[in-house]
């Protein structure tokens, strides 16, 4: 391998860290707006961390985003089927399956006075 064939290698795989990284920088700077504006909604209506009450107020709210991304999804996938007629049997969506109030969970992310509660199924 030339030295010009290992350099743009090496920039290539310099490169493809680097997008991933700012893809990473991005969702999780997505998911935490996304905790701040569940924690504000629920901080609304007078609960607060560590209640079970506003444990149950945010699984509500992840489980109504969650359920509207499934029901997007399968629109698509329907579009897709109707646009593209095709002797091939196709999958229907799938089964939509439920957050698991058993596994969700809230932690405290970092100080509480600067940081945020990040809540999820885990």
């Amino acid at each position: 391998m030339t030295r010009r064939a290992a350099t743009l290698c090496l920039a290539l795989v310099g490169l493809t860290l680097v997008g991933c990284a700012a893809l990473r920088g991005h969702d999780e700077a997505r998911m935490r707006a996304q905790a701040e504006t569940d924690d504000a909604a629920c901080v609304a209506g007078g609960l607060r961390y560590p209640s079970d009450a506003y444990t149950s107020c945010r699984l509500m709210l992840a489980e109504q985003r969650q359920r509207k991304q499934w029901m997007e999804l399968a629109l698509v996938q329907q579009q897709e089927r109707e646009r593209t007629p095709s002797t091939l049997p196709v999958a229907p969506p799938g089964v939509y399956l439920s957050i698991d109030p058993d596994r969700f969970r809230c932690e405290q992310r970092g100080d509480p006075a600067g940081g945020h509660v990040d809540c999820r199924e885990r």
